[in-house]
């Protein structure tokens, strides 16, 4: 009798250590499993943060340029309207020194 109750419980801890043994298989491939699909998100991640960083360097240019031609562009409209500015202001003088269109009021009366 007692070899039988021997012979049982090493055949019920050879079947815990059986279990144990798949768990732990079973739990060490589950991480590893898990470790791969991690992998290869932090990859991809890794990729589509590159890509954006290309794609706003890209854009940053793109920008810096259109503003370097729009910094020519203001130049060329500041210096038109300079350009208006002293013609207008020359014509300007020129009638008032010429008499054509002033008219000089003293004490409420017009003078001609």
């Amino acid at each position: 009798m007692l070899t039988r109750a021997r012979g049982q419980q090493n055949i019920v801890v050879n079947e815990v250590k059986a279990d144990t043994v798949t768990l732990v298989n079973e739990a060490k491939t589950e991480a590893q499993r898990l470790l791969i699909k991690t992998d290869q998100q932090v990859a991809v991640m890794g990729i589509e943060a590159s890509t954006m960083n290309q794609s706003t360097k890209a854009k940053y240019d793109a920008l810096i340029q259109e503003c370097e031609a729009e910094k020519a562009n203001l130049v060329a409209v500041d210096a038109q309207r300079q350009h208006l500015y002293e013609m207008n202001k020359a014509s300007a003088y020129e009638e008032l020194s010429s008499g054509k269109s002033t008219k000089i009021v003293m004490s409420g009366s017009s003078g001609e």
